[in-house]
C-alpha cells in the first residue's frame, strides 16, 4: 500500500525527532523570502516559514540531508529551527514564496505553532501559553522548577538536540551550542559532566553545560552553599562564580522557556499598555510584543503561578511566557510608564489650586490638614515612588523664591526631577515632617527623622534630614531599600588582585578590618560583601548599626537608639559580653567606639568598621589623632580598604575613541603611571534608552588596599607623614585609587572624567 506524501512526511519527521508542518494550512510571514535567496531554497529543497524570536524556522523535505541542513546553515549565517514538509508542499511554498503569493493565505486554527526555542524535558508537556505543566512522571513542571533532572535532551542523528513539542513530543533541532554559550541547553558531549556530583540540581548541569561555570568551581559551590544558608543560585552569584544574566538564562533553560536581553529586544509600547503598571510592578512583568494575536510576556519568575494567574485574567486571552533579569524588566517598565513627570507636574498644579492660602503662608492650626490633602499625599508619594525607580539614592528637596525645585541623585551625580509651584513647599515639607515623626510646627531648628515604607514587594527605609534656608526648609531624603538582595565583593567591582590583598586582612581570625571614604562610598555595602565571606553556621555575628541597612538571617543585628541611651559605645561593651565571633560596627564616630574595637580584637575578635578618610594611609593618623595609642593601632588593624564609586560605562552605547597622550596628562598621570598600560583606545559615554540617555548604569568600587606590614607599623609608631606610608605600601604592593581607575578607564569600564571627578 502506498503511502501519502503528508503519512511519510510525518513518519520521516518522528525519525529525526523533528515536527511535522502541514504548509497548505500555514501562512507565511511578510518578508520571509529574504532569508533565504530563491537559489538556494529550490537547491535545498527547504523554504523559510517564519521566525521566532528572530531565529528562522524552515520547513524541509529530507532533515536526513546533512550536507543540506549545513548548506542551508551557511546561508543564513546563523541557527535555525528546522520542521518538516511533504515534497510536494515545499515545492508549492517555494513557488508562492518566491512569485510573490507569499503572504495572502489564512491561517487558520490548525496553522502550526512556532515551536519554543528552549527545551522542556522529557515528558513534560506545554500548555498553549508556553508555561510548562506537570506530566504523568510527577510534578516537575513549571510549578517545581526543581524537579527537573536537569538532564539535556537525547541528541538526533545529526547531533542536534531535540525540542518537545507541546503534546510532549518533539518538534525541532537546533544546534548543539550557541555562540553565546546558551544553545538550547548545551550537548554533554562538549562539556564533560562525568566529573558533576551525580546528585548536582538541573541548574548546576545547565550552567556548566553552557561553559559558564567550571566543573570544579561548580563541585565546590555544591559542597558549600548549602552550609552558608544560602540557595544555589545566591550562593553562585554572591562569589562571582555567576551573573545575574548567566543565573536566569540557566533558570530559563531549566525550566524549558526562551530567555531574551531585553536590552537589545525591541519592545512594542501597544503590547506594554496592554498591562496595568501597578501589575507589572507587583509581578514584576512585562508584555514585550505581539506575535500572532498572543502577547508575549517577559517574566522575572516564571514559576510565579499567582503571576500566571493574574496575567490569564487581565490579558483575557493566552499568552507566551519568556524568562528576562529582574533589573531589566525594572529598568523597561520605568520606561513603558514613564509618564510619572506629567503625572507629577499636574499633582503639582492640582495641590497648588486647591491649598494656595489666601494670606500667602499657612497658619499652624491648618497645618495639619493641609499634609492629610490627597493631591499633597498623592504627590509625594508620587515623588518618593519616581525616585526608586530611577534608581535614585537621595531625594532633595530645595526651596526657590519663585520654584520648589526636586532633584534625585543617581550614581552618585546630583540630576533635576522636576519642579512645582513655590507655594506647595510648606505643605510638602510638613508631609515628610509628619511621616518622620518630626516636629512640623518647628522650623527654626535641624530634624531627622525616620520611616518605614513598603513599596509593591520592596521594604523601603526613608532618613529624612531638614535644614533651615533663606527661602524655607529644604528636605532631603536617603532611600535604603532593605529587600535588595547584599551584594558580593566581586560585584562590586574590586579586581581580583585587589581582592586577595583584601583577603589576605579579613581572613585572619581576629583583627580590625577598617573600610574607609566619604559618605555614600559604598562602605557599608563593602562590610556586608565581607560579612558573606567570612561567616558560617559555626560563628557568630553580632552587628551595631546606624541603621540597619540590610537584613540577613542567622545573625544578630543591634540598631542604635540615642533617644534611648543606646549609642555604639555603650553597644558595644553589652556586645562583647555575649561572646561574637565577628562584630561589625556601622561607624567609628568617636575615642571610646574606636578603643573598644581595638580592645575587640586583641580578645580574639574579628572586627568590621568603617572610618571617614580619604586614603588608606591617612587612616592610621587619624586614628591617632582622635586619641588612641599608636600601639594599639597597630596591634589591632590588619587591613584598611579605601574606597570611592564611580559610574559605570552603559555597555549598550559607550563608545570607543582613539585616545592620545594629552587625554592622560591632563587628567595628572605621569609618564611613569602609563608604564605597561594599554592607552590606545578610551571610552566615552553616550545616552540610550537602557541607560536613561546619561551614558552610564550603575557603579563600581575604586579601590586601595593597604596592609599592615612591620614597616607600616613602625612608620606608625614613629608618627611618620602619610605620604611615607603610602610610598611604602606602594613599594609592597599596593595600588592607589588613582591607578586602580586608571586601568578601569583603559579596560572600558569607565571614563576619565569620572575618575577625576571621584578621586582627588
Amino acid at each position: 500500500m502506498t503511502m501519502a506524501p503528508e503519512d511519510s512526511a510525518r513518519r520521516l519527521a518522528a525519525e529525526h525527532g523533528l515536527r511535522f508542518v502541514d504548509l497548505s494550512q500555514a501562512a507565511l510571514s511578510p518578508g520571509i523570502a529574504s532569508l533565504v535567496p530563491e537559489n538556494v531554497a529550490r537547491q535545498l529543497h527547504a523554504v523559510p516559514i517564519g521566525r521566532r524570536l528572530g531565529t528562522p524556522v524552515v520547513a524541509v523535505a529530507d532533515p536526513g540531508n546533512a550536507a543540506a541542513m549545513d548548506a542551508l546553515r551557511q546561508s543564513l549565517g546563523r541557527d535555525f529551527v528546522a520542521v518538516v514538509a511533504g515534497p510536494e508542499q515545499v515545492d508549492r511554498a517555494i513557488e508562492q514564496l518566491y512569485s510573490g503569493g507569499g503572504v495572502h493565505s489564512t491561517q487558520t486554527a490548525e496553522s502550526p505553532v512556532v515551536p519554543p526555542l528552549w527545551p522542556v524535558s522529557a515528558g513534560q508537556p506545554s500548555d498553549t501559553n508556553g508555561t510548562t505543566s506537570g506530566s504523568d512522571h510527577g510534578d516537575v513542571g513549571l510549578l517545581d522548577p526543581r524537579g527537573l533532572d536537569g538532564t539535556p535532551p537525547a541528541p538526533s542523528d545529526s547531533g542536534a538536540v531535540v525540542v518537545a513539542d507541546t503534546d510532549g513530543t518533539a518538534l525541532a533541532t537546533a544546534p548543539p551550542q550557541a555562540p553565546d554559550g546558551y544553545g538550547l541547553v548545551a550537548d554533554s558531549t562538549e562539556v564533560d559532566l562525568s566529573g558533576l556530583e551525580p546528585e548536582a540540581p538541573a541548574l548546576a548541569r545547565v550552567l556548566v553545560s553552557a561553559r559558564r561555570v567550571t566543573v570544579e568551581d561548580m563541585n565546590a559551590a555544591l559542597g558549600a552553599y548549602q552550609q552558608s544558608g544560602e540557595s544555589l543560585a545566591r550562593y553562585l552569584f554572591n562569589r562571582g562564580l555567576a551573573t545575574e544574566d548567566d543565573l536566569v538564562r540557566g533558570m530559563a533553560s531549566e525550566v524549558g522557556l526562551d530567555f531574551v536581553d531585553l536590552s537589545t529586544f525591541p519592545i512594542d509600547p501597544r503590547a506594554a499598555g496592554m498591562l496595568p503598571e501597578s501589575v507589572a510592578r507587583h509581578h514584576m512583568v512585562l508584555p514585550v510584543r505581539i506575535e500572532d494575536g498572543s502577547p508575549l510576556v517577559a517574566m522575572a519568575n516564571p514559576s510565579d503561578v499567582y503571576a500566571m494567574d493574574d496575567l490569564r485574567t487581565i490579558l483575557g486571552r493566552n499568552f507566551t511566557p519568556v524568562v528576562a533579569t529582574r533589573s531589566q524588566i525594572a529598568t523597561q517598565i520605568r520606561l513603558a510608564y514613564e509618564g510619572d513627570a506629567d503625572d507629577m507636574t499636574d499633582l503639582a498644579e492640582d495641590a497648588a489650586v486647591e491649598l494656595a492660602p489666601a494670606g500667602g503662608g499657612f497658619e499652624l492650626e491648618s497645618l495639619q490638614s493641609v499634609v492629610e490633602d490627597a493631591p499633597i499625599v498623592r504627590y509625594v508619594n508620587l515623588l518618593i515612588l519616581q525616585a526608586l525607580n530611577e534608581r535614585a539614592s537621595d531625594i532633595h528637596i530645595e526651596p526657590t523664591p519663585r520654584r520648589l525645585r526636586i532633584r534625585f541623585r543617581i550614581d552618585g551625580v546630583m540630576q533635576d526631577a522636576t519642579s512645582a509651584s513655590a507655594s506647595i513647599h510648606p505643605a510638602v515639607v510638613s508631609r515628610l515632617k509628619v511621616l518622620g515623626e518630626m516636629d512640623i510646627a518647628e522650623h527654626r531648628i535641624p530634624q531627622e527623622g525616620r520611616v518605614s515604607l513598603s513599596v509593591g514587594d520592596r521594604q523601603i527605609d526613608l532618613r529624612l534630614a531638614t535644614l533651615p534656608s533663606m527661602f524655607g526648609e529644604t528636605c532631603v531624603m536617603r532611600l535604603l531599600d532593605k529587600s535588595a538582595s547584599i551584594r558580593g565583593l566581586p560585584e562590586l567591582g574590586f579586581f581580583p588582585d585587589t581582592l586577595d590583598r583584601y583577603a589576605q586582612a579579613y581572613r585572619h581570625p581576629y583583627g580590625v578590618i577598617v573600610v574607609t571614604g566619604p559618605t555614600g562610598a559604598g562602605k557599608t555595602t563593602t562590610l556586608y560583601g565581607t560579612l558573606t565571606e567570612v561567616m558560617s553556621k559555626e560563628k557568630s555575628v553580632v552587628t551595631v548599626e546606624d541603621p540597619v541597612e540590610y537584613q540577613i538571617d542567622g545573625i544578630t543585628q543591634v540598631q542604635i537608639n540615642n533617644k534611648a541611651g543606646l549609642d555604639f559605645s555603650r553597644a558595644l561593651r553589652s556586645i562583647l559580653r555575649s561572646d561574637p565571633d565577628i562584630v561589625l560596627i556601622g561607624e567609628v564616630r568617636d575615642k571610646s567606639t574606636a578603643t573598644i574595637a581595638m580592645e575587640a580584637a586583641l580578645s580574639g575578635h574579628l572586627v568590621l568598621t568603617t572610618l571617614h578618610t580619604n586614603t588608606a594611609s591617612a587612616t592610621p593618623l587619624r586614628l591617632t589623632e582622635m586619641g588612641i595609642e599608636p600601639f594599639l593601632v597597630t596591634s589591632s588593624i590588619t587591613g584598611i580598604l579605601t574606597q570611592r564609586l564611580a559610574r559605570v560605562l552603559c555597555k549598550q552605547c559607550k563608545e570607543p575613541y582613539a585616545a592620545s597622550e594629552k587625554d592622560f596628562t591632563g587628567a595628572g598621570y605621569k609618564e611613569a603611571d602609563l608604564d605597561g598600560v594599554d592607552t590606545s583606545t578610551l571610552y566615552r559615554a553616550v545616552g540610550c534608552r537602557s541607560c536613561s540617555h546619561t551614558g552610564y548604569h550603575g557603579r563600581m568600587v575604586l579601590a586601595e588596599v593597604l596592609i599592615m606590614t612591620e614597616e607600616i607599623d613602625r612608620m606608625i609608631i614613629e608618627q611618620q607623614p602619610m605620604a611615607n606610608i603610602e610610598r611604602q605600601a606602594c613599594e609592597q604592593g599596593m595600588r592607589t585609587l588613582r591607578m586602580d581607575g586608571l586601568l578601569k578607564v583603559v579596560s572600558g569600564q569607565t571614563t576619565l572624567q569620572e575618575v577625576l571627578r571621584v578621586v582627588i
